[in-house]
């Protein structure tokens, strides 16, 4: 059984941090990572990846809005904790295209359940919970008879 939800800003943030903290295999894709979003998740990161999850982000390098305080961060947790993986998507002009990496998208596996959120809202604080942004939520219950081998 699936559902879908209109999230806002308004309650973007703890359904972010609640995936995070239930999520056995989580995966982010965003154009824009500030610090002022990696500190609203921060604490449910390390719950997480305490717990034993994999957490695997790619952010955008394009425009010169992800900064480097968020990447400096991830790279020293990365030290600590195997299981996340981090991949930065150059700029245009370094990549020599007029391709921009512009998702957002934040997936959520908790073993039971699957939430992906798709919308317009970066892993920053200006961009996540100061202006009114919306993103729809998908959950997706597993099929108790479907089976991986």
């Amino acid at each position: 059984m699936s559902s879908v939800q209109i999230l806002s800003n308004l309650n973007y943030p703890k359904v972010i941090t609640e995936g995070l903290r239930n999520s056995l295999n989580t995966h982010i894709a965003v154009a824009f990572l500030k610090y002022s979003g990696v500190e609203v998740i921060q604490d449910a990161l390390i719950d997480s990846l305490e717990k034993g999850a994999e957490f695997e982000i790619i952010v955008g390098l394009d425009f010169k809005t992800t900064d480097s305080k968020s990447i400096r961060f991830l790279l020293d947790l990365n030290k600590t904790y195997k299981k996340l993986r981090f991949y930065c998507y150059g700029d245009k002009e370094n990549n020599k295209t007029d391709i921009v990496f512009h998702p957002k998208i934040y997936m959520f596996d908790n073993g039971k359940e699957k939430t992906s959120i798709i919308g317009s809202t970066n892993l920053t604080k200006g961009g996540g919970w100061r202006i009114i942004l919306k993103s729809i939520p998908f959950l997706q219950k597993r099929n108790p008879y479907i089976t991986r081998s």
